[in-house]
């Protein structure tokens, strides 16, 4: 009878090793999902800045790391789920780091989906849709199958509804002093200012974006009024349909950093 017993927890035993074994290589699995599909959203923009592929294969590429980081993630929780008491700790290493590999690298696309569903399919953001600052600098850097630099009257319409808050700033600073403060505000942005016309009053700069290099522009124009000096902005990207609401937050930011600063100089 103790043989028997003895027999038994062999068997159990073996079992558990076996079962911790296939833990281990499902965890490895997904940890080599997940480093995968890190790497694969990273090189989309990358290869893309470098001209190793076009933007379509770009995005492209940015949904393959979506769906494979999916998969790592369900690998590594099959890993947890398949793994015996005591668990080795190779497979709880390999699956935890698995997991936050690969949710970091979903979550990426995931939040552009959700972004891109939120807001208006525009690309064009302005203070003034009446009479919209126009581009002069910006304008001659636009490459063949870039958007126009011309104002779309149709999107207005769209910005009022989804941005309604957006509305030029009128204050008692003078002229002078809005311009070198608009300036100063775009430089803490981080911007590259290409123009700055004190005469006309217009400032123009351009945002370039980590991953792919997006190229965005903002111009500025500032004037005097009765009622004080008048700023409007307008924000444009250079390609997409759909900016994913990137312009009305740098108009938004240029705005309050704008009014900070003359603020400050009281």
């Amino acid at each position: 009878m103790p043989q028997k017993k003895s027999l038994n927890r062999s068997d159990d035993s073996n079992v558990v090793g076996a079962t911790n074994n296939a833990a281990v290589w499902l965890a490895g699995i997904g940890l080599v999902l997940a480093l995968a599909a890190a790497l694969m959203g990273l090189t989309s923009g990358i290869g893309y800045r470098l001209g190793g592929w076009d933007l379509r294969t770009g995005i492209a590429m940015i949904r393959w790391a979506f769906w494979i980081a999916l998969a790592a993630i369900a690998t590594a929780l099959g890993a947890l789920a398949v793994a015996r008491s005591p668990r080795p700790p190779a497979t709880l290493l390999s699956a935890f780091l698995g997991l936050a590999i690969a949710g970091a690298t979903a979550y990426v696309p995931w939040n552009l989906w959700r972004t891109l569903k939120s807001v208006p399919p525009i690309h064009d953001i302005t203070t003034d849709t009446e009479n919209p600052p126009a581009f002069v600098a910006a304008a001659a850097l636009r490459k063949p199958g870039d958007h126009s630099p011309a104002y779309a009257g149709p999107a207005a319409e769209q910005q009022r509804q989804a941005y309604p808050d957006i509305a030029p700033l009128i204050v008692k600073a003078s002229k002078e002093d809005a311009f070198d403060a608009a300036r100063s505000a775009l430089t803490a942005m981080g911007l590259e200012i290409i123009d700055a016309d004190p005469s006309e009053g217009r400032l123009e700069a351009t945002d370039t974006s980590l991953l792919f290099g997006f190229k965005d522009d903002l111009v500025v124009r500032v004037t005097g009024t009765a009622e004080g000096t008048r700023i409007d902005v307008r924000s444009q990207s250079r390609m997409g349909r759909s900016d994913l609401g990137v312009n009305a937050k740098r108009v938004r930011t240029f705005l309050r950093e704008l009014g900070a600063r003359l603020e400050a100089r009281r």
